[in-house]
């Protein structure tokens, strides 16, 4: 048998950590995900994992119609559909997002080793390895861990391939990321820049246009897919500027406080309650929130100094959904550190560095990460594109802290040490108590229970949600629609009264009681449950439909026509409606009055 060289061991010794981070990366988002398998939440994804699910679904099942409007861009969908066609399975498309995730640790490994130095960079593969908040993004339903792996592989390339073609491949990979988050052309910027402003003279040129080819490449497919299913120019995805909205009212502080229903409702639907068409939303989200931000620049200010503060927080203000109840429900992610640890031994790595220039591109991809934060909503998803450059100069702070200890020298190590001590508190400084109270978590563990069929898991989750906040209205709306499934009209009428009480804003909950009237036999008292879900929400499909049917029900055909009229003009691929209306068409011309 042949022996290995002395240079085949040393390479092999090279790549053994990466190799043994990788595995550390990948079991630690299998603990995590296997620790949270037992919710229904994590079985049956809710909100906007369940629509980049259900989007995928249909694609590995042959189904390529484009949503119109589409709500999150193609790129993570193509991807979670090729791994479902492939596997078979939602438990194993998870182990391998785990594997792409654990891809990305090694990729930031070797980003810190070349910008920073060996140490330095396993140090910051390590400590993405195991972040808390990234384990549980990368192993969720979410575009966020794939996009990571996208822009950490285009920054190691734009970091270590100085051509054109290294140039073009990280384009390549940029595109891919729009594709699935358009806010990510903001890295496209910072790589330019990069190139740009950091390359050789001869080489400038050629690799900026290659850069933006590759780009152009993944990217312009997506944006003409969209636009041609919206029937306008939609710039990957639509929906955005709804967050723009929320993110800058002052009285959000910056964080998404519209949770639903009720609230949710309300402003979702309010361009449809000034009369505005569905393609003209966007435009009016923006307009109104720059009126706002010229009525009031005091109010814009705090918004965003307020987020910008939450930027440097270890706290995860909830946006899906809170961190803070999955990390109560997994032993693993309790245990594992979160931002906080990240930002503060990225402080003490201003000990390490050497000039700026070999720092410059982690700092631009940190500051294409941060200003979407600072221009739309904070929470755990928005800020997650920082981690990974975070965790470059984390990683370097993390390997100048143990090689001063090492070195016994108090007085070298006190200056970072006490950096990264202060920078640790710092973190520290701000609490969302909203986020910690998990009714709203345990509703939507109800819903999923509900949709898998499982109605007393579902009774029992929305009984915690009830005990976790007794003035929310949402538990109170589920255990109604609960009730309505299992056939009992008379308590789901009463109990989804209740939450009206409690909340009069909710459109489905208004929907939901005019369903359980209907089922009592009362088409008359439903007609006005679903007018006032349709007072809230005006292009509210579902109330605009049954209210036509409930007016045929009660005898007022002429009524029932016009109201399935819309409903048509809402849905018009639709057969259900078409039908209802044609009968109320042909009553009205048997009416003796006509």
């Amino acid at each position: 048998m042949r022996r290995r060289s002395a240079k085949e061991e040393n390479r092999a010794s090279r790549w053994l950590p990466f190799i043994g981070l990788f595995a550390l990366a990948f079991a630690v988002r299998l603990a995590v995900s296997a620790s949270l398998s037992h919710l229904g939440l994590w079985q049956d994804p809710q909100f906007d994992a369940h629509e980049n699910l259900a989007w995928a679904q249909a694609l590995a099942s042959g189904d390529f119609t484009w949503p119109s409007p589409p709500t999150h861009g193609p790129a993570y969908p193509f991807f979670l559909a090729l791994l479902l066609k492939a596997l078979n399975s939602t438990d194993a498309a998870r182990i391998a997002q785990a594997a792409l995730a654990s891809a990305t640790c090694v990729l930031v490994a070797r980003a810190g080793e070349v910008l920073f130095e060996r140490k330095a960079g396993i140090a910051a593969g390590l400590l993405l390895a195991i972040s808390g908040p990234a384990a549980l993004v990368d192993v969720s339903f979410w575009e966020e861990g794939f996009v990571g792996f996208l822009l950490s592989g285009s920054l190691l390339l734009l970091a270590t391939r100085k051509t054109p073609a290294g140039a073009a491949l990280a384009g390549l990979l940029l595109g891919a990321a729009c594709a699935a988050r358009p806010t990510a052309l903001l890295f496209v910027l910072a790589a330019l820049a990069a190139v740009l402003l950091l390359e050789g003279w001869p080489r400038r040129g050629p690799s900026a246009a290659a850069l933006l080819i590759g780009v152009a490449v993944v990217l312009t497919p997506a944006v003409v897919a969209s636009s041609r299913a919206s029937g306008r120019f939609v710039f990957v995805r639509a929906y955005g500027a709804v967050n723009l909205w929320l993110g800058n009212d002052p009285a959000s502080g910056g964080v998404q406080n519209a949770r639903p229903n009720g609230p949710w409702d309300v402003v979702i639907a309010a361009p449809a309650r000034a009369g505005v068409a569905p393609k003209d939303e966007e435009a009016w989200f923006t307009r109104k929130t720059l009126e706002r931000a010229q009525a009031d620049p005091a109010g814009l200010a705090r918004a965003v100094l307020s987020k910008a503060v939450w930027l440097t927080q270890a706290e995860e203000p909830r946006d899906n959904h809170a961190y803070a109840f999955f990390a109560r429900e997994s032993g693993i992610l309790r245990v594992l550190p979160g931002f906080g640890a990240l930002l503060a031994l990225a402080a003490a790595s201003v000990f390490a560095w050497r000039g700026l220039r070999g720092k410059a591109l982690p700092l631009l991809w940190i500051a294409a990460g941060a200003v979407p934060v600072l221009a739309a909503l904070a929470g755990l998803r928005y800020r997650m594109p920082l981690v990974p450059p975070v965790a470059i100069f984390a990683g370097a702070g993390a390997a100048l802290l143990t090689e001063r200890i090492k070195e016994r020298q108090p007085r070298r190590l006190a200056a970072p040490a006490v950096v990264a001590l202060l920078a640790l508190l710092a973190t520290h400084l701000r609490r969302h108590p909203p986020s910690h109270v998990f009714s709203e978590e345990w509703t939507l563990d109800g819903n999923a229970w509900m949709e898998l069929g499982r109605p007393q898991d579902a009774e029992r989750s929305l009984r915690r949600a009830r005990d976790a906040d007794p003035a929310a209205a949402l538990p109170v709306e589920f255990l109604g629609r609960l009730r309505l499934t299992e056939g009992r009209a008379a308590e789901a009428m009463d109990t989804l009264e209740e939450s009206l009480r409690l909340d009069p804003s909710s459109r489905s909950a208004h929907f939901f009681l005019g369903q359980a009237r209907e089922a009592l036999g009362r088409p008359a008292e439903a007609v006005s449950a679903y007018r006032a879900a349709l007072a809230i929400s005006p292009d509210f499909f579902p109330a605009r439909f049954q209210l036509g049917r409930a007016l045929l029900l009660s005898g007022d055909a002429a009524g029932a026509a016009a109201e399935l009229e819309k409903a048509v003009a809402l849905q018009p691929l639709e057969g259900p409606p078409r039908e209802l209306l044609a009968r109320a068409r042909q009553l009205m011309e048997a009416s003796p009055a006509r």
